[in-house]
């Protein structure tokens, strides 16, 4: 939506931020990636003093309270999170995908419904 309204150079910068905050909210053992279009990536290893991974969900939700500023636009922008476990949710990179990709889903659908109400 960012490039259909402000084109492509700045949806670009866009991205840039968002990684960036993203990032901010990482630790140096946290993975982040982007695997296309608008779509994120991050892998954390799994360790008992570690954040559960709803906390860090809960971060990289914040990351859009403030708004972007880019070339004089303000850009209020939004995310819908998926999680999946491993070797819960999936054993291969393709399971975990698949997994993240539903959770992700419900969490648009639900989000759907409830404006819809």
């Amino acid at each position: 939506m960012v490039n259909d309204k402000f084109g492509h150079t700045v949806g670009d910068v866009y991205l840039r931020l968002i990684a960036a905050r993203f990032r901010a909210q990482l630790r140096s053992t946290d993975t982040l990636a982007r695997i296309g279009g608008d779509e994120f990536l991050v892998m954390t290893p799994h360790a008992e003093h570690f954040d559960p991974a709803e906390v860090l969900l809960r971060r990289l939700h914040s990351c859009f309270d403030e708004p972007f500023l880019i070339e004089n636009e303000c850009i209020e922008g939004s995310a819908s999170f998926g999680l999946a476990r491993y070797p819960e949710d999936g054993i291969t990179v393709e399971e975990l995908q698949r997994s993240v990709d539903h959770a992700m889903y419900a969490v648009k659908r639900n989000a759907a419904a409830a404006l819809a109400s």
